[in-house]
C-alpha cells in the first residue's frame, strides 16, 4: 500500500511489560522511512533527535490516555463513544491502562530532559498545526486480533493508521455531552514537566483507530488476567 508521505515525524510505541518484551515501538519519518524496535530506550533516543532536529513530532501510545467521567453513577464505567465492544474499562482495556500510567510518564520525563527547547506540547491537531513546532501527544485504538506478530509490528500499524489520517486527522473517540474528562495523559505531562496548567487534565487527546487488513500479521490483544500481566 503507497502511504501519503508524513510532512512530520510520526511516533507509536505499543504499551505493555517492558520486563516481559511485550513492548514496541515504530517511527515513519517525512521520507517515509521505517523504523521499528522494541526498547523504550531507543524510543526515547529516537524520539528526542527528531524534536530537536525538526521540532514537528506526533508520538502515540497504544493504551488509554482519557476516560470519561459520567454524570450519572451507573454511566460511570461505560465505554467511551467509539471504542464499540473494547470498552476501557473491560479487563483488557483496564490491564493496559494500568501498564500505560507509568510507562508514558516515564517516557515523557526522559524525552523531557533530553530536549533543552521549549517545544509545545499539545494534544489536538488544531493546537498543533497553529503552533510553528510542536510535540502531539495522541492515543492509537489498535484492532481486534488477526495473526500473531510483533508488538513494533503493532506499533507500525497504528503509526500507519496516522500517516493515512493526514493532512487532517480527526478523533475516532470522542467525551459524549454529559461526561467530563480525565485525563491520565495530562497527569503524566504534569508530572513529568511538560505541562503546568490544571486544564490539561480536563483535556481529551486525538485518538486515532487503526483498520485491521486482511492477512495482517499483527499481535494479537488477549484479554489476560490482571496476575498474568505482573513483572514480579
Amino acid at each position: 500500500m503507497n502511504l501519503p508521505r508524513p510532512t512530520l515525524d510520526v511516533f507509536c510505541a505499543d504499551i505493555g511489560s517492558v520486563k516481559r518484551r511485550r513492548f514496541g515501538w515504530a517511527h515513519i519519518g517525512p521520507s517515509s522511512k521505517v523504523e521499528q524496535g522494541e526498547d523504550i530506550l531507543d524510543l526515547i533516543s529516537s524520539v528526542s533527535r527528531c524534536l530537536v532536529r525538526a521540532g514537528r513530532t506526533a508520538l502515540g501510545f497504544g493504551c488509554p490516555l482519557f476516560v470519561p467521567v459520567a454524570a450519572a453513577a451507573g454511566d460511570l464505567t461505560r465505554a467511551r463513544a467509539g471504542e464499540g465492544s473494547r470498552a476501557w474499562s473491560a479487563v483488557a482495556g483496564a490491564g493496559i491502562l494500568a501498564a500505560g500510567l507509568t510507562e508514558v510518564a516515564w517516557i515523557l520525563k526522559h524525552i523531557r530532559a533530553a530536549v533543552s527547547a521549549e517545544v509545545p506540547c499539545v494534544l489536538s491537531w488544531d493546537a498543533f498545526e497553529r503552533a510553528p513546532s510542536g510535540f502531539l501527544l495522541w492515543e492509537a485504538f489498535l484492532p481486534p486480533a488477526a495473526k500473531p506478530g510483533s508488538h513494533a509490528d503493532d506499533a507500525l500499524l497504528a503509526a500507519r493508521a496516522f500517516v493515512e489520517a493526514l493532512p487532517r486527522p480527526r478523533s475516532s473517540v470522542e467525551p459524549r455531552k454529559d461526561e467530563e474528562v480525565l485525563s491520565l495523559l495530562g497527569a503524566a505531562l504534569v508530572w513529568s514537566g511538560w505541562r503546568a496548567d490544571a486544564a490539561v487534565l480536563k483535556e481529551p487527546c486525538l485518538v486515532i483507530k487503526a483498520k485491521e487488513s486482511a492477512g495482517s500479521e499483527r499481535a494479537s490483544v488477549r484479554p489476560r488476567s490482571p496476575s498474568a500481566e505482573r513483572d514480579d
